[in-house]
């Protein structure tokens, strides 16, 4: 009998744990998201050397299609290299409008960009925060494409979403 009970409170708080961390781990729903982006170039709001790098504050807007459709404004710092390469991070980004089978709403991004000398560009998102009917929504997206001289860029992106 002393063996029983010491059982029951050994695995009882376990047990109790797992039934409450079940029920929410499977209400959530993990979706793949894939579509095109495309940004206007970038607007400078300022300019100062750093050392032998550049650095950059601007502003960029982007059209979105696919699986999230809608336009963002993103706010960053683009630190630009010798050699033509460029990172900006870390990048606000604020999306308005609609994720497939989701809603419509904000979702707020916050980003890492690298882009390569050739204009190759690539950007990291991790949503961090959404509003309206994308409140709750977690996930990762990866944007690939390519920018020209002004800033403005175009490509596809893909990632996964919680719900």
């Amino acid at each position: 009998m002393r063996i029983q009970w010491k059982l029951a409170f050994t695995l009882g708080p376990a047990l109790v744990a797992a039934l409450v961390v079940v029920p929410i781990a499977a209400t959530s729903t993990q979706s793949s998201v894939s579509g095109a982006w495309s940004t206007t170039p970038l607007s400078p709001t300022g300019f100062k050397q750093a050392g032998v790098n550049v650095k950059l504050p601007a502003v960029v807007l982007s059209s979105w299609s696919g699986d999230l459709t809608g336009t963002t404004v993103a706010t960053a710092t683009f630190i630009i290299h010798p050699d033509g390469s460029v990172v900006a991070a870390p990048t606000r980004e604020t999306f308005t409008g609609a994720v497939y089978a989701a809603g419509k709403g904000t979702l707020d991004f916050v980003e890492e960009a690298h882009g390569s000398p050739d204009g190759s560009t690539q950007i990291d998102a991790t949503i961090v925060r959404g509003t309206g009917d994308l409140a709750g929504l977690h996930g990762r997206l990866i944007f690939v494409g390519s920018c020209d001289a002004s800033g403005a860029c175009a490509g596809t992106y893909a990632g996964a979403i919680t719900s």
